[in-house]
């Protein structure tokens, strides 16, 4: 018998499953999305962390260079307490989040910080394995705080002034544009000045940001990373 099976080979091996340290080097305003299955919008923000010892061989400005993998993920910016970044954000920095920073949490901090990135592996709707961030804890105490060796990137939407078109930089990798390109912010802005932004709904919950679930782990810095 000669069986054809649906075997999608990847040209990168994918991150292993396993708790890896990692550094935060971009944080990304993707704008305002509008989730088609609730019928509601939600403001994005993406964050992309560096895995010191899994890397790659690439070509930047023509020069080959060495550099760290990466994985990135992506949350609605929101700190309700039923949403996924505030538990996510909480357990990276190994402290619940007082009232006073729960009125406003500027989450552009998390740039340059250190961690421990739990990775698992999903399986996408087209059948396709892929690795994906599941959890994150403070560096352990045993491990050196590190810097990225990417450029830090950050990009807030907020910092473009009113009727002003957006911009954004080209060293943001090219499919985190298009994303920022689909939000509500880029058709006000860039495309259609007329259009007025319909209500955010900042606080729903039910989203697909994945799943919470973290590692209890004892080796924990006493300082909080942020």
């Amino acid at each position: 018998m000669i069986t054809a099976k649906n075997v999608e080979e990847h040209s990168i091996e994918l991150i292993p499953i396993g708790v890896e340290r990692a550094v935060c080097y971009s944080v990304i305003d993707l704008g305002t999305h509008e989730n088609p299955y609730y019928r509601k919008k939600r403001r994005k923000v993406l964050f992309q962390w560096e895995l010191p010892d899994f890397r790659i061989d690439v070509e930047r400005d023509g020069v080959p260079a060495n550099l760290p993998r990466a994985i990135s993920k992506d949350f609605t910016l929101s700190l309700h307490e039923k949403g996924k970044l505030r538990p996510f954000l909480e357990s990276w920095r190994g402290k619940k989040f007082t009232e006073e920073e729960l009125s406003g949490f500027n989450v552009e901090k998390v740039a340059g910080v250190c961690g421990m990135l739990q990775v698992v592996h999903g399986i996408s709707k087209k059948g396709r394995e892929y690795a994906e961030v599941q959890g994150v804890t403070p560096l352990y105490k045993a491990i050196t705080k590190f810097s990225p060796e990417n450029p830090v990137q950050i990009f807030s939407l907020e910092d473009i002034r009113e009727g002003e078109e957006i911009v954004i930089p080209d060293a943001i990798p090219q499919w985190i544009q298009e994303r920022i390109k689909e939000s509500e912010e880029w058709r006000v802005r860039n495309v259609d000045p007329k259009v007025s932004p319909r209500e955010v709904f900042p606080e729903e919950i039910g989203d697909d940001d994945g799943d919470d679930t973290y590692a209890e782990i004892d080796d924990l810095p006493e300082d909080l990373p942020f």
